[in-house]
């Protein structure tokens, strides 16, 4: 197995990976690798491909900068405009992202292969590879940079099948009109997940229920998205406050958990098609299948596809490669504690979901990939 020796590995090949392989590169830092069984963004990609663009995504922020030119900005911009029906842009997103991509030769950093241990040495750390490219990895700093966290699937005692999915495992660009005329279909969420399931199992002809739990799914969420953007949102500025990793924590979950999609989109939907809403506190509870379809007694429906976008859980405990670490590791709600360099060992950063406990939850968005990568790229610069 080969031996390869380099400053800064990174684990992942995804938006956080390839915003902070550019910034190294712009700084003039090429002895890094990325260690990715698949080039750059192509998992990000096929979700888009998969899911579709939406309104929703006029969260974005408008401030982003790849560092290129200016288009990724007017991207931004045009999201802002987007209207009810989607969002073409998305295509120019993807084909600036791969312009930055072969233009700083990204591809040639990635190692193609899956990390399967990690462990700290006299020397900095080691990092098994296996795959394609086998190799045994020695960085003098680790940044784990996974995107997206395993699907939440909160199903009181229903195991999901062909008929309960987490929207993470649907091709709902594959959803053609009339395609589930007289069928019915149940959503259960009430964010930007929850909006594209119901747009296109509506626009399908679907019979659509949608379950969230809260009031009203046209009422605008006072807690915005915008205020938990960093560094300057006010509900950031809060989350950054609180001294206690216990008390971000429960902040974080409680705005992830009541979050909707913005009242003026389901506004929409819910004028465009006849969907049926349901309010519950309590929960979905008495799941049963039969004869091709799931009965849910808490409600009293019966329906032929149920589609959780109930959103995504991260847990370092869950991460095969990091099992040595975890009786060293802080960590809150199956989140590291970082610090403000997104370390939580000496020499080991995160970004992504897993920086959460420091950014907040635009951790999962662009916003916290752009203030979080500036700020991992400040101290690595520092560094080396």
């Amino acid at each position: 197995m080969e031996t390869r020796r380099t400053r800064i590995a990174v684990v992942g090949a995804g938006l956080n990976s390839a915003l902070l392989a550019t910034a190294l590169v712009r700084a003039g830092i090429d002895d890094f690798v990325v260690v990715d069984q698949f080039p750059f963004l192509s998992r990000w990609f096929n979700i888009i491909q998969r899911q579709g663009a939406n309104s929703m995504w006029t969260a974005w922020p408008y401030h982003l900068e790849w560092g290129v030119d200016e288009s990724l900005r007017r991207f931004a911009e045009t999201q802002a405009v987007a209207d009810f029906s989607g969002n073409p842009s998305v295509a120019l997103f993807n084909a600036h992202a791969q312009g930055v991509i072969q233009e700083y030769h990204l591809e040639q950093h990635r190692l193609a292969g899956v990390v399967t241990n990690i462990e700290r040495g006299a020397g900095g750390w080691q990092l098994t590879v296996t795959g394609e490219q086998p190799a045994s990895i020695e960085a003098s700093r680790v940044v784990i940079a996974l995107g997206i966290g395993a699907p939440a699937m909160p199903l009181n005692g229903c195991p999901p099948s062909a008929l309960v999915s987490h929207v993470a495992s649907l091709d709902l660009s594959a959803l053609k009109a009339h395609d589930w005329q007289g069928r019915s279909v149940l959503v259960v969420g009430r964010g930007p997940s929850a909006f594209v399931a119901a747009k296109r199992f509506a626009e399908a002809a679907a019979a659509v229920t949608v379950v969230a739990k809260g009031g009203s799914l046209t009422a605008t969420n006072g807690d915005c998205a915008s205020a938990w953007q960093p560094p300057a949102g006010r509900l950031y500025q809060e989350f950054a406050r609180l001294g206690s990793a216990e008390r971000r924590e429960r902040l974080r979950s409680a705005w992830i958990t009541n979050t909707t999609a913005t009242g003026a989109a389901w506004s929409d939907l819910l004028r465009h098609y006849p969907i049926n809403h349901i309010s519950t506190e309590a929960g979905l509870t008495h799941w049963s299948t039969a004869g091709g379809v799931v009965r849910v007694d808490s409600i009293g429906n019966c329906f032929h596809q149920v589609v959780m976008a109930t959103g995504y859980r991260w847990d370092v405990a869950e991460i095969g490669f990091l099992r040595n670490l975890l009786p060293r590791l802080p960590v809150v709600g199956g989140l590291p504690i970082l610090n403000q360099t997104l370390e939580a060992l000496p020499g080991l950063h995160f970004l992504g979901g897993l920086s959460a406990l420091e950014l907040g939850p635009a951790a999962l968005d662009l916003t916290g990939a752009t203030y979080g990568v500036g700020r991992l790229r400040n101290a690595l610069l520092s560094l080396v």
